[in-house]
C-alpha cells in the first residue's frame, strides 16, 4: 500500500491579488492533512472511497464528458490527468483502489477554507503515478495539477496547489499559463510568530467572492492589487528577516476592510467582523483567510497570546482552531 499525505493551506496575504499572474501572496500549510491510500488491483473497475461515499469508474476508459458530482469532481479531473501523464509516457494503467481521508473538513459544516480540493487533487495525482513508481519533482507535479484543474477551477489563484505540491511557506505568483510557473519560493516561517486561526461556522465558496471582485471597475481592481502586492512584499522581507510582521500585517488587514466598506463585495460577514475586532481589542491584527464571506479568519501575535485570544472567541462564538504552520 502507497501512502500520500498532504497538509491544507491558509493565505495570509494577497487573496484577490492572487487571481492576477503578476501580483504576490503568501500562503502557508498548516498541520491539519488529507491522506491517500492507493494499492494496485486485478478487478475490473477502481474504486474510490471517501469517508462518506464511495465511487466505481473505469481507469482503463475513463470518460472524460461524464459529469459529477461537485464532492467527486476534484478527484476525478486528477484521475484523468494523471491518467494523460502515464498514457503520454507509455505506462501501462491498472486499476486500483483509491481511499481518501481527510482533516480539512469540519464534521459538521463541511468546508473550512483550508484547500480541500487542491489537497486532492495533488494527492490523487501523485497517489496514481507512484502506483507506477513514477516521482515527479514539485514543478512537474504542479504542473499536471494545473491541468486537473483548469477547467472546473479557472478563477483560482491556485495556491492550494502549491502548498499541497511544496508543503512550504510560499511567497508565490499565479502562474501565467499552464506550461509556465510564477513565482513559486518556499521560505521558513520564524519561530517567535504564530497564526491564530478563528471559524465563523459559515463556509464560502472563493469563486463568489472572486467574482464580486471581478465585478469591480478596473480601476479599484489595480489601485487595490498594486497596493496589496506591495505590502505582501513587505511582508514576506519581515518574515524572513525574522522581524516583528504585525504592523505591516495590520495594514494589509485595513486594506481589505477599506475595499470592502467601499466597494461592499461582502468580504465581511457579521461573523467575520466579530472575529476581527475580538482579536483587536486585544491588540492583535487580524484579517479574513482567503475571499471573506464566511470561513476562517486569522491573527498573528507572539504565541503566549493563545490563550486570551482563543477564551475572547470562544465568548464571541468563535471556534478556534488549534492550527500551526508547517515550516
Amino acid at each position: 500500500m502507497i501512502k500520500i499525505k498532504v497538509p491544507g493551506k491558509l493565505f495570509i496575504s494577497g487573496e484577490y491579488a492572487a487571481i492576477f499572474p503578476a501580483s504576490h501572496s503568501l500562503i502557508v500549510p498548516v498541520n491539519r492533512y488529507l491522506t491517500a491510500e492507493i494499492y494496485a488491483t486485478n478487478t475490473n473497475y477502481s474504486l474510490i472511497k471517501s469517508e462518506q461515499q464511495e465511487l466505481k469508474i473505469d481507469f482503463f476508459n475513463l470518460n472524460i464528458e461524464q459529469k459529477f458530482s461537485e464532492f467527486w469532481q476534484p478527484v476525478v479531473s486528477a484521475l484523468q490527468a494523471a491518467r494523460s501523464y502515464l498514457i503520454a509516457k507509455n505506462q501501462p494503467l491498472k486499476n486500483f483502489v483509491l481511499d481518501i481521508t481527510s482533516e480539512l473538513n469540519h464534521p459538521a459544516y463541511g468546508k473550512i477554507g483550508l484547500g480541500s480540493s487542491g489537497a486532492v487533487t495533488v494527492a490523487t495525482i501523485k497517489a496514481i503515478l507512484y502506483l507506477s513508481k513514477i516521482e515527479l519533482t514539485n514543478e512537474d507535479l504542479f504542473c499536471c495539477s494545473l491541468k486537473a484543474q483548469r477547467e472546473h477551477f479557472a478563477k483560482s489563484s491556485f495556491g492550494d496547489l502549491a502548498i499541497a505540491v511544496y508543503q512550504k511557506p510560499l511567497y508565490y505568483q499565479k502562474p501565467p499559463s499552464l506550461d509556465k510557473l510564477g513565482l513559486i519560493q518556499p521560505f521558513d516561517w520564524p519561530s517567535d510568530w504564530q497564526i491564530f486561526v478563528g471559524f465563523t461556522g459559515h463556509p464560502f465558496k472563493t469563486e463568489v467572492g472572486v467574482t464580486r471582485f471581478n465585478e469591480l471597475s478596473e480601476n479599484v481592481q489595480n489601485n487595490f492589487c498594486q497596493n496589496i502586492n506591495h505590502l505582501t512584499t513587505k511582508l514576506y522581507k519581515a518574515l524572513i528577516e525574522q522581524t516583528n510582521p504585525t504592523e505591516i500585517f495590520q495594514e494589509i488587514a485595513d486594506l481589505y476592510w477599506r475595499l470592502d466598506r467601499e466597494e461592499k463585495i461582502g468580504i465581511f460577514t457579521t461573523a467575520l467582523k466579530k472575529l476581527i475586532l475580538t482579536a483587536r481589542a486585544l491588540k492583535i491584527p487580524a484579517k479574513q483567510s482567503g475571499a471573506g464571506g464566511g470561513d476562517c479568519g486569522i491573527a498573528i501575535g507572539l504565541k503566549e497570546c493563545q490563550n486570551e485570544l482563543f477564551n475572547s472567541w470562544q465568548k464571541a462564538q468563535i471556534m478556534p482552531l488549534n492550527l500551526e504552520v508547517i515550516t
